[in-house]
């Protein structure tokens, strides 16, 4: 089987303030739960130069798999032969049945070499009926420019289908507290998964890796907080993740 794996491998930049228009947030996204709190430590920043930059963000390189034993299992079958980067991965976030299953992971990659470069990928295994498994993509998600939906069509048949994850990730609980105090008053219920990364402008700018209530199931979300130096943080974007800008297929 011919596999497509999809990397984009993101360099080193020297300062994350360099990036213009990443701390910009459109007012029509912004949501009302600006709330004062204890202004936070620098706790997911580091002033080595060798800190991986993506988009202007810096790379979180805090990871907490959540994964059952059998999605395990699934990710070491199909990524045995995969050697351009360490994986680990942190959850299973959706999945597609066709034929089989399409699992859809979302890691933290890990280059190799003097100087390795953090990113976060989604890397999609597919496994058919007799459990055989098989790397399909590795695409990595660029932080500043995050591909979202603006609505997800739930009727189409085939479709990946959002898998929920059962508690929070592991974060710095400083940041966590600045998180869940813009979430407040947000009339959604949010599952945390990750800190994807951050920013510092005038402003502290997270992106966080979410999963939204709907109803009984889940929808994978990006949420965007900043926290200003008086230490008020809010919530300034809900956004829906496109797992199918992710994915790759085999070209058969």
């Amino acid at each position: 089987m011919k596999k497509t794996v999809v990397l984009l491998c993101i360099g080193i930049l020297l300062s994350a303030c360099a990036v213009s228009g990443c701390s910009s947030m459109p007012s029509s996204d912004t949501q009302n739960a600006t709330v004062s709190t204890q202004k936070p430590t620098d706790a997911p920043y580091t002033p080595d130069e060798n800190a991986t930059i993506s988009g202007g963000f810096i790379v979180s390189e805090r990871v907490q798999s959540q994964l059952t034993k059998s999605q395990f299992k699934t990710f070491e079958k199909g990524t045995k032969d995969y050697t351009e980067k360490t994986l680990s991965p942190l959850a299973v976030i959706s999945q597609q049945v066709v034929w089989g299953v399409n699992f859809a992971y979302l890691c933290q990659g890990t280059t190799k070499g003097d100087i390795p470069q953090k990113s976060w990928d989604i890397v999609t295994i597919y496994e058919d009926a007799d459990g055989d498994d098989s790397l399909l993509s590795v695409n990595t998600i660029e932080l500043g420019n995050i591909h979202t939906l603006d609505k997800k069509d739930d009727d189409n048949l085939g479709i990946f289908k959002d898998v929920t994850a059962e508690r929070d990730g592991s974060f710095d609980d400083d940041v966590k507290t600045v998180i869940k105090s813009a979430l407040k008053n947000s009339k959604k219920e949010y599952t945390l998964l990750t800190l994807l990364g951050s920013q510092y402008n005038d402003k502290t700018i997270y992106k966080v890796f979410a999963q939204q209530d709907n109803n009984g199931s889940v929808d994978n979300c990006i949420l965007t907080v900043s926290v200003d130096k008086d230490g008020n943080s809010s919530l300034d974007k809900t956004e829906l993740f496109d797992i199918n800008a992710y994915i790759g297929y085999d070209d058969e």
